[in-house]
């Protein structure tokens, strides 16, 4: 096992730590409906820019985001999944999700899950579908209509038929990504 230089180190803490401010700033400005789609387009970018420096390097780095997969802080959060899901790593980064997303974390979670976890999250996904609370089910539905899951207009409308408004939330929110008719 190699040990990673100090100043590579220092490097990847950057990006991670930019990353976050980025996230975090890019959130705010999205909730207080400031900027213009150029900002964000921009913001965007420069994320997108550090998270790809951090998944290039995602063995050396990992040390550095791991801790963030425990979080409470939903920008961090968000960078540890988005810097890890892609990679070799995803399944270290979705084992802490395996006891429950905190409902102030489910917005970042679920963010990172349908920009970055689509060819390495969809097992942990259908495990929740099956098995999972009612959270992991709704967290899951929602993912899987982003990614445009030709099942889901079939689970969504089997949610439906089950009890739990938070399942039968994203059920018909589901359905409406999907573009539904008559979802209504």
């Amino acid at each position: 096992m190699t040990t990673v230089p100090e100043p590579m180190l220092d490097l990847y803490a950057e990006h991670r730590d930019e990353a976050a401010f980025l996230r975090e700033r890019r959130v705010r400005l999205d909730g207080m409906l400031e900027g213009d789609a150029r900002h964000e387009r921009m913001l965007d970018r420069r994320l997108c820019a550090h998270l790809d420096a951090l998944q290039v390097g995602a063995d050396d780095a990992f040390a550095l985001v791991a801790p963030w997969l425990a979080s409470k802080a939903p920008h961090e959060r968000y960078v540890a999944l988005a810097a890890t899901l892609p990679t070799s790593r995803a399944g270290e980064a979705l084992a802490p999700l395996q006891a429950g997303v905190p409902i102030t974390l489910e917005v970042a979670v679920r963010a990172a899950l349908e920009h970055y976890g689509q060819g390495t999250a969809l097992a942990a996904l259908e495990s929740w579908l099956a098995t999972g609370d009612g959270r992991h089910q709704s967290l899951a539905l929602r993912v899987l209509a982003r990614w445009g899951d030709p099942r889901t207009e079939k689970i969504a409308r089997r949610a439906l038929r089950r009890e739990g408004s938070d399942v039968h939330r994203a059920a018909l929110d589901a359905l409406a990504t999907i573009g539904a008719r008559d979802v209504v």
